[in-house]
C-alpha cells in the first residue's frame, strides 16, 4: 500500500468535529443499506407479466456490461475534453459527460457510436479533435 505525502491530506480533524463526521457518515451509510434493501426487496417483489421481461432484461444488460472495457479518464482525455468545452458554446458546454466521451474516443482513437449524434457532431468540428461518429442504428 502507498501512501500519500502529508501534504495531499486535509488538516486534522479534532475530536469534536471527528465524531461529529463520524457519526453523519454512519447515518449515510445506514440510509445507503437501507435504500439498497428496499431497492432489491422492489425489485424481487415484481410478479405478472412485467415480472420475466424486466428479469430477463437486466440478465442480458449484466452479460453485455461484463464484455465492456472501460476506458481511463486520464490526463490527455482531460487536455482534449478541455480543448472541446472551449470551443463549444455555452449550449454545448452543458454536455460534460458527452465531453468526456467524444475525448476518450478521440484520444483512443476509436469511432464514438451514438444515438444522438446531433449532441457529439458540433465535437467532430473543434480543431485538432479526430471523432468520428458511427450511427448506432445503421
Amino acid at each position: 500500500m502507498t501512501t500519500v505525502p502529508r501534504e495531499a491530506h486535509l488538516p486534522a480533524l479534532d475530536e469534536h468535529h471527528r465524531h461529529e463526521v463520524g457519526h453523519e457518515l454512519q447515518a449515510t451509510l445506514v440510509e445507503l443499506v437501507d435504500l439498497s434493501l428496499i431497492g432489491k426487496q422492489l425489485h424481487w417483489n415484481i410478479h405478472g407479466r412485467p415480472f420475466k421481461p424486466l428479469h430477463e432484461h437486466l440478465r442480458q444488460f449484466e452479460l453485455f456490461a461484463a464484455t465492456c472495457v472501460v476506458l481511463p479518464v486520464d490526463a490527455r482525455v482531460a487536455d482534449e475534453a478541455a480543448t472541446i468545452w472551449a470551443h463549444l458554446g455555452r449550449r454545448g458546454r452543458r454536455l460534460v459527460g458527452d465531453i468526456l466521451i467524444a475525448a476518450t474516443a478521440s484520444v483512443q482513437g476509436i469511432p464514438l457510436v451514438t444515438r444522438n449524434r446531433r449532441d457529439f457532431e458540433p465535437m467532430t468540428r473543434v480543431g485538432g479533435v479526430k471523432l468520428g461518429l458511427v450511427d448506432w442504428h445503421r
